[in-house]
């Protein structure tokens, strides 16, 4: 019974994300897209790029690349590419409490999508049909934005890399 209980809260979880990726595809743009470059590491080291496009003022509907080198044993590198979306809970903040955007911003959303190991030592077949899995990847993000209009962000996630930080530049929407 228990093993029944817990599967079904997680297909319920399961569908509650499809839910809000959906929702999060289909609203229109309301502000300009980003571009999200990084570095990242743990528990390899790689590079993560995100388009990220902010819609119904609050929600951010996402597309993402990793790569990661990973080593200490293991040696190979993970690519993964995902979609998903997050919401801005500072902007949340900022639309209750009626005021301009802050220098500090704050993220929680996911992706999912497909994600590929390719070792770089020999391999068996086995080991090879294994190399690909479904990513999912619920995420953190903060923002920081300078003065002068650059804006950093630092993200946690579940995808390698784990920890990702990096400068987001903003795209403008052509009219």
């Amino acid at each position: 019974m228990r093993n029944l209980t817990r599967n079904a809260a997680q297909w319920a979880v399961r569908v509650a994300a499809l839910l809000f990726l959906a929702c999060c595809v289909s609203i229109g743009s309301a502000q300009d897209a980003r571009l999200q470059l990084a570095v990242g590491a743990s528990p390899g080291v790689g590079v993560v790029a995100v388009h990220s496009v902010p819609t119904l003022f609050v929600f951010t509907r996402d597309i993402s690349f990793y790569a990661d080198y990973l080593f200490a044993g293991n040696d190979g590198i993970l690519v993964a590419a995902g979609v998903g979306g997050g919401i801005q809970l500072a902007r949340i903040l900022e639309l209750v409490q009626n005021r301009e955007a802050g220098l500090l911003g704050m993220d929680v959303g996911m992706r999912i999508g497909p994600s590929f190991y390719y070792a770089i030592s020999e391999i068996t077949a086995e080991e090879d049909a294994r190399s690909f899995r479904v990513m999912f990847d619920p995420f953190v993000r903060g923002t920081y934005r300078s003065r002068g209009g650059r804006v950093l962000f630092l993200e946690l996630g579940t995808q390698a890399p784990n920890v990702r930080a990096g400068i987001s530049l903003g795209l403008r929407a052509r009219n």
